[in-house]
């Protein structure tokens, strides 16, 4: 098989508007500087054998860890708020507080992995690893349908295992 086939068949095998995770770096010098003259670049963007992008590596790791932290922290902190603090305005809780942690849970990660990641190219785990979400189709700003898709996917898979 030639170069161009196996380029042609890269392309062809590459679905558009998939993500990507990049370093952020990466992105900024892109927009500022271009790709270098001359050098090839392949069509999808952030692949193992794209030059101008870095890879990632652990980050992807460390930075899905610090947002799951991020996420049970915000349930952790309402369980607190409500059973040892007792604020009273948290008081009508009280009698579901497993099922309003689980919900804090769940909705601190929709906004931080849809909303967040939409609004910013990053969720906040991604941003203090500085790891960014890139289209590979266009290199740019991931859409909200497939953070959305991205993110449901994922849960059916977590789910999928029990």
């Amino acid at each position: 098989m030639s170069a161009d086939q196996t380029q042609q068949a890269a392309v062809a095998t590459s679905p558009e508007g998939d993500l990507t995770v990049v370093r952020i770096s990466d992105v900024r010098r892109l927009r500022h500087h271009g790709v270098p003259y001359g050098t090839p670049v392949p069509r999808w963007h952030g692949g193992k054998d794209d030059p101008r992008y870095a890879q990632v590596g652990v980050r992807i790791v460390i930075a899905f860890i610090l947002d799951m932290l991020i996420h049970l922290g915000g349930a952790v902190l309402l369980f607190y708020l409500v059973k040892v603090k007792q604020v009273p305005a948290l008081h009508p809780l009280l009698d579901l507080i497993g099922l309003w942690a689980i919900l804090a849970f769940i909705g601190l990660s929709i906004v931080d992995r849809i909303l967040v990641q939409w609004l910013a190219w990053t969720t906040i785990g991604k941003a203090l690893v500085g790891v960014c979400t890139i289209r590979t189709d266009t290199g740019g700003r991931p859409t909200l349908w497939k953070l959305t898709k991205q993110y449901l996917v994922g849960i059916l898979g977590v789910l999928s295992v029990y």
